[in-house]
Parts: structure tokens; sequence; C-alpha cells
């Protein structure tokens, strides 16, 4: 019984977690040899140059030509710059790096159907969220250091935080909610909508859910710090 059990264990991380990914990591690295450098120009240089910024590097007498970019990519592309200045090697460790984001994106979006539809079978939530993650726009997106793929992600996130907060308010899980509804619009400005709606979520679980106020004190006190 308990060797049924374990196989049948063993088969579903195969199904649902180990294939999926591997299929995600295929599309997303699929180009990686030969993705070697921007090619959105001024935009991907705007990620970089806040994350050069962050590592002490000077890039003013060309940034001054640029528009503003917001830094919250850059404080992902920061620590590969820190540790690498070849510019090729940094390119393909920043795809590497939105592979690995857009199999996160999978995970979330997973964990989401479970609290919304748990009644669904695992096999009709794998292959929806499958189906969301593998959308043409995320794959093209992948191959670039644009902001597009740590949006997604941040985005997933706030959603299944969301989710959780509806069923039980804590601590921790509203500072994380605030953190990331501030922390998506530093990485793009047209997120401003998104922050809002989490501002009057939170306005919402204050009035509505949340017993304890203190919480919210708590949450405030940290933001501020922030």
């Amino acid at each position: 019984m308990k060797q049924k059990e374990q196989e049948k264990k063993g088969m579903q991380i195969l199904f649902v977690y180990v294939i999926p990914c591997a299929l995600i990591l295929f599309f997303c690295l699929y180009y990686l040899k030969s993705n070697t450098s921007l090619k959105v120009i001024p935009d991907e240089y705007g990620y970089w140059a806040a994350a050069a910024y962050m590592t002490g590097t000077d890039w003013a007498e060309i940034t001054s030509f640029n528009s503003y970019y917001g830094f919250g990519y850059g404080v992902i592309l920061a620590p590969i710059l820190y540790f690498t200045d070849h510019g090729v090697l940094a390119y393909q460790i920043a795809m590497i790096v939105n592979a690995i984001l857009v199999c996160g994106i999978y995970l979330i979006v997973l964990n989401v159907l479970e609290e919304i539809c748990p009644e669904l079978k695992t096999s009709v939530k794998t292959v929806t969220a499958l189906a969301a993650v593998l959308y043409t726009g995320t794959i093209y997106y992948a191959q670039f250091t644009l902001a597009e793929i740590p949006l997604i992600f941040v985005y997933w996130l706030i959603v299944l935080l969301a989710c959780k907060l509806l069923k039980k308010v804590t601590v921790i899980r509203l500072i994380l909610f605030s953190v990331l509804a501030v922390y998506i619009f530093s990485i793009h400005q047209r997120a401003i909508g998104i922050t809002i709606i989490c501002a009057m979520f939170l306005v919402y679980l204050f009035v509505k859910k949340c017993k304890n106020k203190k919480q919210f004190l708590v949450v405030g006190l940290v933001l501020a710090a922030c």
C-alpha cells in the first residue's frame, strides 16, 4: 500500500513539476547560445544601467541621454554584474534567471489554482498553469532583459498572497503583500494601477477581515522603514 502511494507521489512530482519545468526551461533557453547582447535599445540598456549604478559602476555619461527606467529590475540584475564583468556571460545569466522566474510563475499559478479551485483535478490545474505560462508573449519576453518577466512573476505572487490573505490575515502575509505592491511599481511605472488596487485591497482587509488592527500598524512601520 505504501509502495503504491510512493509511486503515485513520484508520478505526480514527475508530471506536475519536473516535466512542465523542463518544458519551460527548454523553450526559454532554446536560443541561449546565440542570445548574447542587448537587442531592445534603449529599454534593456536602462535596466542594466540601474544595475550598474547599484554595483558602483559609473555609466553617467551615457545614461544622461537615456530615459529613466525603474530600479526594480536592476535589483535582480545587479548581482549578475557584481560577479561578472563579461558582457555576454552577464546577459546569458540574465536569460537563465528569466527562465527560472518563468518556472516560478508556473508554480505560483498552480498554487493560485489550488487556492481558488481546489476541486479541480491535478491534471487540469497542471495543464491550465502550463498553458498560461507557455503563452507566446511570455516565451518571447524571456529572450530579453526587459521588465515583463519580473513584472509577471511579482504580479502572480501578489495574486497568491491576496488569495491567502482573504482566508487568513497574518503579519507576514501583510508585509510581503505590501512590499511587493511597492516593488512592482519600482520595476515599471505602468504597474501604478496594480499598486493602487493593492492599497484598496489593504483598506478592505483592514475594515472587513482584520480583527487585530495592530497588524496593520506593524506593516506601516515596515513600509516606513523601507
